[in-house]
């Protein structure tokens, strides 16, 4: 679920927009303050659970200590806290009737800056496209709107970039 809400703290993002998004969610007090157990099935387990990054950065305060600040970007996901955010451009986000490509970036956030990720993938409809050493992916679709997103393991999942090819 992508879109704009209003919060205090990363944590009532959550609860802000759970309806819209169309999932459910657990907290649970806990020792340490709430602590965002689950969401639909996808219920903390070991190490792996459900982490939030705020302007990519991941903070060292629990989601409900952490004041949203105007313009902040909050990512909740659901992985390891050892993995890294992609980052996805397209060159064109509309090719019309007659041209064939547009061209895919993927980039991870490491030590505090974006870099190019070779051998990424990127997922466009049923088709997976790889990234070359420069992070770029040649995307050729056919004719249709597409959710386009980037993945590889160990990194958490690209930001979505909607593309239109052909007619609209």
């Amino acid at each position: 679920c992508e879109g704009e809400t209003f919060a205090s703290d990363a944590l009532t993002v959550v609860r802000n927009v759970a309806e819209s998004c169309g999932f459910s969610y657990i907290i649970e007090e806990l020792s340490f303050g709430p602590y965002l157990k689950q969401i639909n099935n996808d219920a903390a387990e070991g190490l792996i659970g459900w982490l939030y990054r705020v302007n990519d950065v991941s903070p060292s305060v629990g989601a409900a200590d952490y004041s949203v600040q105007t313009g902040d970007t909050v990512l909740w996901y659901y992985g390891d806290f050892a993995w890294t955010p992609l980052r996805l451009s397209l060159s064109d986000t509309e090719i019309g009737e007659g041209e064939t490509q547009t061209t895919a970036s993927v980039e991870v956030f490491v030590d505090n800056s974006w870099a190019v990720l070779e051998n990424a993938s990127v997922v466009v409809g049923d088709t997976t496209y790889t990234t070359n050493a420069s992070g770029e992916a040649t995307v050729s679709p056919q004719n249709g709107v597409y959710r386009v997103v980037a993945k590889k393991d160990g990194h958490i999942r690209s930001n979505s970039v909607l593309l239109t090819v052909g007619e609209r």
